[in-house]
């Protein structure tokens, strides 16, 4: 799911000063560093700045009961560990997002440069999940003839610099969007949302003994482009 770093094993030591620093391994450009939030976010409302203290929680207690523990009688516990996973859901995030928002990330503790303890994050995820839509979607003749109920889920996998700044704006212009269209399928209202993220779109009165229909993509660039 995330891509992995061995090597940042190698660099583990018992040594440790909290709170941690924390980087992101193999990205171009730096995500969201916890130790600084986006200056447009208020850290109260800035998710991965919450997912971050709780990393250094996860990772810096048993750190120090370990060192601790060592102390007192060498060898009792080892001392090379040291990832998490963090996953936080705010479901009352965006009131068109029935499910709100989910942010994850996967955090390993390496050394920097200078010998500092870092927690690196490998991987995040953000979703906004459910977007409630109301257009004309289908091929029978009775769904060309009222808008129905379409509920769409946005996933980002890679990292999100600026998510925090447009998440709501997002989700308002992708309903906007999806109110007017008149596509026949789910496969086509997902096309046009779906350059950059994976987009998750269901029809939930489509069938009477299902809670819906529904199709997930992943669009790249290149589609796009080798369309044009």
């Amino acid at each position: 799911m995330y891509p992995s770093h061995p090597r940042l094993w190698e660099n583990l030591s018992p040594r440790t000063c909290w709170p941690l620093a924390l980087v992101h391994a193999g990205y171009p450009i730096p995500s969201l560093p916890w130790s600084k939030t986006v200056p447009s976010v208020h850290p109260g409302r800035d998710i991965a700045f919450l997912a971050g203290r709780n990393t250094d929680l996860a990772l810096g207690y048993p750190k120090e009961a370990a060192r601790e523990i060592h102390g007192k009688k060498r060898g009792a516990i080892r001392q090379e560990f040291g990832q998490c996973e963090v996953d936080l859901h705010l479901p009352k995030a965006l009131l068109q997002a029935e499910q709100g928002v989910r942010y994850r990330c996967h955090a390993l503790l390496g050394r920097g440069p200078e010998g500092t303890e870092s927690a690196v994050v490998t991987g995040e995820e953000f979703q906004i999940r459910n977007i409630r839509c109301h257009c004309i979607i289908g091929i029978n003749p009775h769904e060309r003839l009222e808008k129905q109920v379409v509920v769409v889920s946005l996933q980002f996998k890679d990292p999100g610099a600026h998510f925090l700044d447009m998440y709501q704006e997002m989700t308002r212009v992708v309903a906007e969007e999806v109110d007017k269209t008149m596509s026949q399928s789910v496969e086509a209202l997902d096309t046009p949302v779906a350059p950059m993220v994976t987009v998750r779109a269901e029809k939930l009165n489509a069938l009477a003994f299902a809670d819906g229909t529904g199709v997930e993509m992943r669009r790249t660039r290149s589609f796009f482009t080798d369309e044009i």
